[in-house]
């Protein structure tokens, strides 16, 4: 039997021990100083580099409850931050400005007009992360709740890929796209969907400079009972959002479409069977060849459960839903997908008895092209404990390698910039879950620093008994190497609400 079941149980998942105690050696040197923000201003202006992303109803009056902006800092120095919001229409509001200190994060609920819907970006000379939380009510578009990370401009490029796009016979999930033009001129997009049997659904559309426009199955014109992929692309770059939406049950989740394949990717956090349950859906970004690889599912203990063999046609999908016939009510651990051409993938996740949803973009482990991202450290800018019902925000933790790791795990307060450091050894093609350890009283917003000697992939959760959609959670965010990021480092979200 397998060795990693668990029960489903507040703050979100019991996986089990942490990892014995042991110091590890200093990663801070991965962090450094950048170009200054005075040359990075003008060679934006050079190069006409655009910012922006994702919103919608980010104009809800009244007390915090529909978005929240939640931004780290990983460098050691203070960096500034702009943060620009911009209708749907691509006209920006006033911009935020602000200071952030090294090491530390800071929350924002922005002041929008009433029924915004938009998108935002921000703009750092550093290494400034970010994720948004959105808490909509029964009645808000979209209700329930989501949590999904800023994407870094260097990650983005002119093409998106969507793993999976759902449109209900009658009732049910039904997934909806962001798509946000950051060029600097009005964006013809193409769009080429892909249903389960192979048969290809061209459409397009224009977005102005700075705009979103929102898409759901009726405005793209896919009939009821649709279930595919799509690749999204244009001239210049973009950003794509991919949401599921079910009204019946108050549920929300949310993802990014990524823009960049790897070789090997990565869900740190699955549920095998049962209730709750995850899904993972593998695209193949190559437009002329198949691919094919193997997915393989690991316990925490880093045990094998499962490879199961797969090929994909170009541009096409593979859906794994675990393991079949599994004799517990359901196990949990990670997935491992690796290939002969690029991939992409899509994590659902799925609970009848919670009415909850959530999703998050699998990690590229290993890119198929080069980049700047050191896999070894990893980072959650939104954590809560106690948070308007919010309890104890977890960490799963998956070692990408065939050696223990060892593993530094710093919790940050963002009201007082008071660390709480553990340290952790995951075994090979382990899992491990951990959490802040005895919180003050303060730590309702925390971040966590994630420094491992080896690869790790990692997804940060949360659970609250409180509300209709009980389930929030994001993969973490990987920092680069490189000190001097050519031109300014801009990060984009999908959506916020206020």
């Amino acid at each position: 039997m397998p060795d990693n079941s668990a029960a489903w149980e507040p703050p979100l998942l019991n996986l089990g021990k942490q990892g014995d105690v042991m110091n590890t050696h200093d990663l801070s040197k991965l962090k450094g100083q950048r170009v200054p923000r005075g040359l990075l201003v003008l060679l934006a202006i050079a190069l006409g580099l655009t910012l922006a992303v994702s919103l919608a109803n980010a104009g809800k009056s009244g007390a915090w409850g529909a978005s929240e902006l939640q931004l780290q800092n990983v460098d050691l120095q203070p960096r500034p931050v702009t943060t620009t919001f911009y209708a749907a229409s691509g006209r920006p509001e006033p911009p935020i400005t602000d200071l952030l200190a090294g090491g530390r994060s800071r929350f924002y609920s922005p002041t929008l007009p009433t029924g915004f819907t938009g998108t935002v970006s921000v703009d750092s000379p550093g290494q400034v992360l970010g994720v948004v939380t959105h808490i909509g009510d029964e009645g808000d578009d979209p209700p329930g709740a989501a949590q999904w990370p800023l994407i870094d401009d260097a990650e983005l490029s002119n093409i998106a890929y969507v793993p999976r796009f759902f449109v209900p016979q009658t009732s049910g999930p039904a997934s909806r796209l962001s798509i946000h033009n950051l060029a600097s001129s009005n964006a013809d997009i193409a769009m080429m969907f892909r249903d389960v049997q192979g048969q290809l659904y061209p459409r397009r559309i224009n977005v102005p400079v700075s705009g979103t426009q929102f898409l759901d199955g009726a405005a793209l014109d896919l009939s009821p009972g649709f279930k595919g992929s799509a690749v999204i692309s244009t001239t210049g770059p973009i950003y794509v959002g991919v949401d599921r939406i079910d009204r019946s049950r108050s549920a929300f989740s949310a993802a990014h479409a990524p823009a960049h394949g790897g070789f090997e990717i990565a869900a740190p956090l699955f549920f095998q069977s049962g209730d709750p349950k995850s899904t993972l859906i593998v695209q193949n970004t190559n437009s002329t060849l198949s691919a094919t690889g193997v997915l393989s599912y690991y316990a925490t203990s880093g045990k094998l459960l499962t490879a199961q063999p797969f090929t994909i046609e170009p541009f096409a999908t593979f859906e794994w839903p675990g393991m079949a016939g599994s004799a517990q009510s359901f196990t949990s651990g990670h997935v491992v997908a690796t290939a002969d051409q690029p991939i992409v993938g899509l994590v659902l996740g799925d609970s009848v008895q919670f009415l909850s949803m959530w999703d998050y973009t699998a990690v590229v482990a290993v890119p198929d092209k080069p980049d700047t991202l050191d896999r070894r450290a990893a980072y959650g800018p939104a954590a809560f404990y106690g948070y308007k019902g919010w309890t104890l925000s977890q960490v799963f933790i998956a070692n990408l390698s065939s050696s223990p790791a060892f593993v530094d795990v710093e919790y940050s307060s963002a009201l007082t910039g008071i660390v709480s450091p553990t340290q952790l050894i995951i075994p090979p093609h382990g899992l491990t879950e951990t959490r802040l350890i005895s919180p003050l009283s303060d730590f309702e917003h925390y971040s966590v620093s994630i420094l491992s000697d080896q690869p790790i992939a990692a997804v940060v959760g949360v659970f609250n008994l409180g509300l209709v959609d009980q389930h929030m959670a994001y993969e973490a965010q990987y920092a680069s190497t490189v000190r001097t990021h050519p031109p300014p480092r801009r990060v984009y979200l999908p959506s916020i609400m206020k």
